[in-house]
């Protein structure tokens, strides 16, 4: 029973950190969105930018690539958990791998 409880820990806190964390509401919002494989930070950046709905223009971190990339790297556990997908770091160039749907 305690073994059960402690599998399931890691979910439980990525959805919280998911619940009230707008920057990884809108990366979650963006991987439901996005139809590509992989997504590059500034791919990110541009669909805040043209979101007609303006739902994440008010936050500075998802307007600029730098400190998208900065906030990228220091949380990349909690995106990985609650996005499905890995970031990737390339020849100085961060992107995500989008869930496959198979």
């Amino acid at each position: 029973e305690m073994a059960e409880v402690v599998k399931m820990l890691p979910g439980v806190v990525a959805a919280t950190v998911a619940e009230y964390d707008p920057i990884i509401e809108a990366l979650v919002m963006f991987t439901s969105e996005w139809k590509k494989p992989t997504a590059f930070i500034g791919d990110i950046v541009e669909w805040v930018q043209a979101d007609m709905d303006r739902r994440y223009s008010a936050i500075k971190t998802l307007s600029n690539s730098i400190l998208l990339g900065r906030y990228m790297k220091s949380h990349a556990y909690d995106i990985e958990q609650a996005t499905g997908c890995t970031i990737t770091r390339r020849n100085n160039t961060t992107f995500l791998r989008l869930p496959t749907s198979d």
